[in-house]
């Protein structure tokens, strides 16, 4: 038993619309073993996974999962849930899950929810060696789940996954409805898309300055600052030495606060000194955090954290030092031991609460209470661990927002604007904060200050700091997102794009792309290659120069790597042709098309879904939509359209020698066929279903109809425009067409085009990638023999796994089959040139590219040399 390949999808993808891994599973000689002959592990399973008998399993009952597993189910099924209930235990909700065996194999498709690629692969991991140790009978299991197994998925997921701060923060931009991505391998999240795109770390926006950072962590000079401005601060010096300590205790006066100068989140900090000896052993420790400590004049009263956010004060807490309360039976450290085995504690930031220290400052504060960790408290008795009030030391806090009297209020946003930080936690003592007229001091105005306090307090109201901090990138009302356009389908992806791109581009708008030849922004290429997967769909979606993207998205992509994008604008289904079957469990036109139809489904309510009526498969995927369908039809009485259009729907149509909009009970002639250049004056029917999906999303975007007519008018079907679509060269009288087409549906559709080229002969040079069926290049050849008088089979360069000239020869085994007479040329560029050498004035060559650079250098060869006697010029 074994996992052969894993992978996961960050965004929506063809299991659901949430993060999800998904791993093949070889079971190898376990296949056929079902739980119902092995009633020893669910047994075992069910009394160290309790969770699991709350799993519904489909059943729809907490409890499914347990019936099935004594009723007998397979172990890739088992693994499955397993996984799921370690990544619960960790502290991930994800809950969807499912298994499906791969035609009749040992091998099952595995998919359920996971929090972070390597956190979902490691709890199948431990689920593969547990039911393999469960299988073999091994003594071990026990160790292996309960052990260091276990509590290493915690360490890993506290470490990978994002913490209580930062969730929150994702959970405010999506309850806004604001794109949110995390930047893999950190915990930056970037918020928006393009042009409104923000990047946001903790609470460290890229708007936070870097000088006030500086400021902020530098306390003394922080401290000058406020004092500049009238603020009250406790009065103090910076030691870097325990004699400088001691000399300026004598003139500062006890008691002392001791801290070091660029510390944060409480380390090093020591409150309450009343004795040369307390700060003789408090300096060494805060200067172990930073060379500069700082001594304060120690102020009184309770301490507070007042969050400043744009300006605003928008939540205060009350901070609570770490304490126990004896018992009278259990050592103070047992007591701790106990108090951090709450839930909501753990290390560092990753639950709401961190566990309390038993480190050198607690030490401290139990002797000035006179206790050492193995003493026995009384019971009721109140033991502090730290003076110094601090989640990140253990502390705890009670939200006081609504208490802040007005002039603190004011205070605290005028430190914060003094320091120059949009987000700012400013630390206050006060002996009453609510107020006025009482005592109070600011300690320090902190950067990138945690907001676990304000939403998750010990006591009174949680406030909404992670929504005051992304409606301060965001504020209501403003854009977080581009115009966005999908574009799916077997055939005619690149084109369409193009198109809608240069909708866009002419109103004025600097477009980013992705399709099959490169991904790029405005006139610029990123990268060049089949780039229409989601990879650069976030890479185009996260460049700032962006102010609206069309993305070419393929079934590749989406197969493996879901959609790079959380929901569109429009999303076009062009068609759905049995090109790639076979490949990634993907074995029926009915199971491609449930993939595409992602593309339909992630539409925002507000946008549109672009299907094309005349292919019946994507027909059916409107049961899919959940947005406004507008179908595009080469029929003025398709039935289907004509009812849509009857009950208030939208459509795209081309009739009486032009394309009509149908929209809002109206109907707008947009543009002539004659005038699309690009589509030969609408001879070419695929250009012309092309230009109608692209009126119909631009529609969905918003365009006005006289800017799509003017970009289908000024679009040019040539290497300037659309290089590689349906290209037509003039080569000594010959015809030469370049186009991607690379299945017998794409060959189809341009059978009738290419004849309107010329009356002469009519030759193909065809091939096919390497990685599609055997019988999918019978077909292309079966295809070929029909639309051409004469055929040669070439090869791609790379080819996919097979061995040399076999997908050639199987292409003109399928020419053969449909009586054409094909020649075998291997080479792409040899074949071109024995179609041309042997084509003569009317005559028409197409070729169906792998790589366009060698084609078009071929092409130009020919075109600037002189032709050989007898050979183009007859006739």
């Amino acid at each position: 038993m074994r996992i052969t390949e894993w992978r996961y999808f960050e965004g929506p993808n063809p299991h659901c619309h949430r993060p999800m891994l998904e791993l093949c599973l070889d079971l190898e000689d376990v296949a056929e073993v079902s739980t119902s002959q092995r009633p020893d592990i669910a047994a075992y399973l069910l009394e160290q996974l309790p969770g699991l008998s709350e799993h519904h399993c489909g059943l729809g009952f907490p409890g499914g999962f347990a019936l099935r597993l004594r009723e007998g189910t397979r172990v890739g099924h088992v693994l499955e849930h397993v996984a799921l209930e370690l990544l619960h235990e960790a502290g991930f909700q994800g809950t969807y899950g499912k298994t499906r065996q791969v035609r009749r194999t040992t091998v099952y498709r595995i998919a359920f929810e996971a929090p972070e690629a390597q956190v979902g692969y490691e709890a199948s991991s431990i689920a593969l060696r547990l039911l393999d140790t469960l299988l073999q009978r091994r003594q071990a299991a026990k160790e292996i789940l309960l052990g260091r197994e276990r509590e290493r998925l915690r360490a890993l997921f506290a470490r990978r996954c994002l913490g209580p701060s930062t969730q929150a923060l994702a959970h405010a931009a999506h309850e806004r409805d604001i794109p949110v991505r995390r930047l893999p391998g950190s915990s930056v999240l970037e918020l928006g898309q393009g042009q409104h795109l923000h990047r946001i770390q903790a609470t460290l926006t890229d708007r936070t300055s870097t000088v006030a950072v500086d400021i902020a962590q530098d306390k003394e000079r922080c401290k000058a600052i406020l004092r500049e401005h009238g603020i009250p601060v406790p009065e103090g010096v910076v030691v870097r030495s325990v004699e400088e300590a001691l000399g300026a205790a004598e003139q500062l006066g006890y008691p002392l606060v001791v801290k070091p100068m660029s510390g944060s989140q409480g380390r090093g900090v020591f409150v309450h000194l009343e004795r040369p000896r307390d700060v003789r052993r408090a300096v060494p420790i805060a200067g172990a955090v930073s060379e500069d400590v700082l001594l304060e004049r120690q102020v009184f009263g309770r301490e507070y954290r007042l969050l400043v956010v744009g300006g605003r004060m928008v939540a205060a807490a009350e901070r609570i030092p770490p304490a126990v309360v004896g018992d009278g039976a259990r050592t103070v450290a047992q007591l701790v031991m106990r108090v951090n085995e709450d839930p909501l504690r753990g290390e560092g930031h990753e639950r709401p609460l961190t566990r309390i220290p038993l480190d050198d400052i607690a030490r401290f504060c139990l002797a000035r209470q006179g206790l050492v960790p193995d003493d026995v408290p009384k019971a009721g008795q109140r033991v502090l661990l730290r003076d110094a009030a601090n989640l990140s030391t253990g502390g705890t806090a009670r939200d006081c927002t609504d208490d802040v009297a007005p002039r603190i209020r004011a205070i605290a946003e005028r430190a914060a604007a003094a320091i120059g930080l949009d987000v700012a936690g400013v630390d206050i003592v006060a002996q009453d904060i609510g107020d006025d007229a009482a005592p109070f001091w600011v300690l320090e105005v902190n950067a990138a200050p945690g907001i676990r306090m304000h939403h998750y307090p010990q006591g009174g109201t949680p406030r909404d700091a992670a929504g005051a901090i992304v409606e301060s990138l965001f504020p209501p009302g403003s854009p977080s997102r581009i115009p966005l356009a999908a574009i799916t389908g077997s055939n005619g992806k690149t084109t369409t794009v193009r198109l809608v791109r240069e909708m866009l581009r002419r109103r004025g708008l600097v477009v980013g792309f992705t399709t099959t030849d490169g991904h790029g922004v405005g006139d610029e290429y990123i990268g060049r290659g089949d780039d229409a997967g989601p990879r650069s769909a976030r890479a185009v979606l996260s460049d700032q120069r962006a102010q609206a993207a069309v993305l070419e998205v393929a079934r590749g992509g989406i197969s493996r790597g879901g959609l790079g994008y959380d929901a569109a604008d429009v999303g076009c289904i062009l068609n759905v042709t049995g090109d790639h079957l076979g490949q990634d469990g993907v074995d029926t036109i009915a199971a491609l098309a449930h993939m595409k139809a992602l593309v339909a489904e992630a539409v925002r309510p507000q946008g549109r879904v672009v299907l094309n009526a005349d292919d019946p498969v994507t027909l059916q995927i409107s049961a899919r939509a959940r947005a406004p369908i507008v179908f595009f039809s080469t029929s003025p009485h398709h039935l289907a359209v004509r009812r849509h259009i009857a009950t208030g729907g939208e459509a795209v149509i081309a009739k009486e020698g032009a394309i009509w909009l149908h929209a809002g009970g109206r109907t707008e002639r947009i543009v002539p066929l004659r005038d699309l250049s690009f589509a030969q004056e609408g001879r070419l029917r695929p250009m012309v279903e092309n230009a109608l999906a692209a009126v119909a999303v631009g529609y969905g975007l918003g365009l006005l109809p006289e800017e799509i007519a003017d970009a289908m008018r000024a679009f040019r079907n040539d290497p300037s425009q659309n290089p590689g679509r349906m290209n037509v060269y003039d080569v000594h009288g010959v015809h030469v067409v370049v186009d991607y087409g690379h299945n017998p549906h794409a060959l189809s559709a341009v059978a009738e085009g290419l004849r309107s080229l010329g009356e002469g002969t009519l030759r193909g040079v065809i091939g096919m990638p390497g990685d599609r069926r055997d019988e999918d290049a019978l077909a292309l050849g079966q295809v070929a023999a029909r639309v051409f008088d004469e055929v040669l089979c070439k090869e791609d360069r790379d080819r996919r796994g097979r061995s040399v000239g076999d997908m050639a020869l199987r292409i003109a085994q399928g020419v053969r089959s449909a009586g054409g007479r094909p020649r075998v040329v291997l080479d792409e560029c040899e074949a071109l040139r024995e179609a041309l050498a042997a084509s003569a004035k009317g005559d028409v060559v197409c070729v169906f590219y792998e790589e366009i650079g060698p084609v078009l250098e071929e092409i130009e060869r020919f075109r600037t040399s002189r032709p050989a006697a007898g050979a183009v010029t007859q006739g």
